[in-house]
């Protein structure tokens, strides 16, 4: 952050599947925290960079096919998921809540606990660093794969667009 906050932002910033990155980026740092955007052309992506090369795009199974030391860690995955989806409250939560908050809805509850966090840290710098060799083991995109590639991210970015009274006509229709 202090990189990018130094004015450093017009240097590049890579990830593997680097849209996911850019939006959170755009939509939750610069949208709630001010801090400063990165222009879709200064991205690159290290999935592109593999699929460039007829190797898998993601993250483990490229790294698997390149034999490389840092892999994705799939036990970790599975606590990230778990981590990132509501539980159901246990009973006692929700006797709790409806003593103290008589008639409203019980708010939503995740999996959370010291152990679980410090296997979330672990995943993402296995992460990081399995992200980091697969970049440094691939060459980046010719320029007209980078090309290529920007067109992407701006179709992807701008989405899928519908003629929602055409579809309404058209339901109209059928039925």
């Amino acid at each position: 952050v202090d990189w990018l906050v130094d004015g450093n932002y017009h240097r590049l910033v890579e990830a593997h599947s680097a849209f996911f990155e850019r939006c959170i980026w755009q939509n939750i740092l610069v949208a709630r925290y001010g801090f400063p955007p990165i222009p879709p052309t200064q991205w690159r992506c290290s999935a592109a960079k593999a699929a460039a090369l007829a190797l898998p795009r993601n993250l483990r199974d490229a790294g698997s096919a390149l034999d490389m030391h840092f892999v994705k860690d799939t036990d970790g995955r599975k606590v990230m998921m778990k981590m990132t989806k509501p539980r159901k409250p246990r009973k006692k939560e929700r006797e709790e809540w409806a003593a103290l908050h008589p008639g409203q809805p019980h708010p939503v509850v995740y999996w959370e606990s010291e152990e679980l966090r410090e296997q979330l840290y672990a995943y993402n710098r296995q992460d990081v660093l399995a992200e980091e060799a697969l970049s440094q083991a691939l060459p980046d995109l010719s320029a007209d794969e980078e090309r290529v590639y920007q067109l992407d991210q701006i179709m992807n970015e701008r989405g899928f667009q519908l003629d929602q009274e055409a579809v309404q006509t058209a339901l109209r229709l059928l039925a």
